[in-house]
């Protein structure tokens, strides 16, 4: 009796997964028919970080996120910088565990970090031309945008640290005159 009851509760859980997984695809799906692809790696990998079966939404998954390195692609070609490495950081934060499915993005994760890389590299020349013509505040707007990828990105935060400390100054020459 005990191992009919055991039999019956490991089938209501199996029978409960595979609903919530069916969910999960239809939603994926929905996403994907909205051409939302952002948003779909983003769901797919916050499914997958809570139970989902990463295979399972393989298709979804794949679909979306190389739809995502092609258009980064075309934004990095329209100089689009912050635009793509959004779209680049989406795709490396979800990037798939199975290496069946990392086989299938039409990048690696290191070539996607090194596209995040020229995303940076590219902003922080902007944001220089910037503020070798005078224009800081503008210069600190570039900066910041690498940011918003790569909080961590010394280059960008030393260089914003400096302008505003310059900034300040010139205000403060500005005032005694």
């Amino acid at each position: 009796m005990k191992q009919a009851r055991a039999q019956k509760q490991a089938r209501a859980q199996k029978q409960a997964r595979a609903q919530k997984q069916a969910r999960v695809q239809k939603q994926a799906r929905r996403l994907l028919e909205d051409q939302e692809y952002a948003d779909t790696v983003n769901f797919i990998h916050d499914e997958v970080s809570k139970g989902a079966e990463e295979q399972a939404l393989a298709e979804e998954y794949l679909q979306a996120a190389n739809t995502c390195l092609e258009h980064a692609d075309k934004l990095m070609n329209t100089a689009d910088y912050p635009g793509a490495a959004r779209l680049f950081k989406t795709v490396l934060d979800g990037y798939p565990k199975a290496p069946e499915l990392q086989q299938r993005v039409i990048l690696t994760s290191t070539q996607i970090a090194d596209q995040l890389n020229t995303c940076a590299e590219n902003l922080m020349e902007a944001g220089l031309v910037a503020y070798r013509a005078g224009e800081f505040t503008k210069g600190i707007d570039i900066w910041q945008q690498i940011l918003t990828f790569n909080p961590q990105h010394q280059a960008a935060l030393d260089a914003i640290e400096t302008t505003q400390e310059q900034l300040s100054r010139l205000k403060t020459l500005n005032e005694v005159e």
